[in-house]
């Protein structure tokens, strides 16, 4: 008797990754690592007169922090059991709010859960739905450590890198802390960049709470050491959309040689006083840890591009799977909870 190995799957290899559902249209992966989920879509794109055998993939991905889906998870399966009577066996879907940036939690009445996208587009979790249950039961251990001192949220006998108490007005980021600690079963904000050491920045940082004119002379002429004739044209239009909504009168791209450098940094530091103390923060993570540029940094933390985007734009010349792309993607997940919960 002749046996056969499973179809080797690239995608399953490259992006370290297991297929959850599939269709004619459309391969869905899914992994949990560390704080993160890590979902992958490989959409088919069949060429005419060609055999499905010689389809090319389009891939896309996005990772979303474990206690993003873990708290939204939990909110969904709570109001269907007030609303579904227990042996139910419909599959009518109830989708919540988005939870995520383009990513909503669908539940049916017979506890199924799926990943919705914003468009509309439903993908089971199958078979990786149980470590998203398993993580509910994390988040209510991690939210019940948190304690309340004065309308201020802490986690006792933790502290930040700099010996700061871990407290903060939003419970949620505290929470999501705690969470991070509940999953690892230890905090090392120095080895494992997650939600806790992006707080550990905005708690002990001064520059999440300014930044002083040396620092915003530097990130200008970092700016303008790039000339747009340089980078992919897709990228230099989108710089000079920014460039144009965020500072419309001191241009620091493609810049006129009349604009004096001290009209720029004023311009600048404007601007950048403008931020909240978690954006101010979230700019800094983003220049050490991507080497960032000013306008693609400010578009991200301010919202006026998605942080999808500015994935996209960052790893626009390495592949999707690469070490590169996968590290850039990871760390702005977390860069961005901090803003939300923040």
């Amino acid at each position: 008797m002749t046996t056969h190995s499973p179809m080797f799957d690239p995608i399953e290899d490259d992006f370290d990754v297991q297929k959850i559902f599939e269709n004619t249209k459309v391969s869905f992966y899914a992994a949990a690592r560390g704080g993160l989920w890590h979902f992958v879509w490989a959409h088919r794109n069949i060429e005419d007169g060609l055999s499905p055998n010689f389809s090319n993939f389009s891939i896309s991905q996005v990772h979303i922090p474990r206690y993003s889906l873990a708290a939204e998870l939990k909110a969904r399966l709570q109001f269907i059991s007030l609303i579904v009577p227990n042996g139910s066996n419909s599959e009518d879907l109830l989708v919540g709010e988005e939870f995520w940036p383009g990513f909503l939690v669908g539940v049916t009445s017979d506890r199924n859960i799926l990943l919705v996208t914003s468009k509309g587009f439903a993908y089971p979790l199958h078979s990786v739905a149980s470590i998203a249950i398993d993580d509910i039961a994390m988040l209510d251990a991690a939210s019940n450590a948190v304690m309340e001192d004065n309308g201020d949220f802490f986690l006792p006998s933790v502290l930040t890198n700099a010996g700061n108490r871990v407290s903060h007005k939003s419970k949620k980021l505290v929470d999501a802390v705690s969470f991070e600690r509940e999953l690892h079963k230890e905090l090392d904000p120095v080895n494992r960049f997650e939600i806790f050491s992006a707080f550990c920045t905005l708690i002990d940082s001064p520059l999440s709470r300014k930044l002083p004119r040396t620092y915003v002379e530097c990130i200008i002429r970092e700016q303008q050491s790039i000339d747009v004739e340089d980078v992919r044209y897709e990228v230099a239009e989108l710089l000079l959309q920014i460039q144009g909504a965020i500072l419309p009168t001191a241009p620091v791209l493609g810049a006129d040689e009349d604009v004096l450098l001290e009209t720029l940094i004023e311009a600048a530091s404007d601007m950048l006083g403008r931020l909240s103390d978690s954006q101010r923060c979230s700019y800094v993570l983003l220049r050490d840890l991507h080497q960032a540029l000013l306008l693609i940094n400010v578009a991200a933390v301010t919202g006026a591009i998605s942080f999808q985007k500015y994935c996209e734009t960052m790893t626009i010349e390495v592949a999707p799977d690469s070490s590169i792309e996968q590290t850039i993607r990871s760390q702005s997940a977390f860069i961005e909870l901090l803003g939300i919960l923040a």
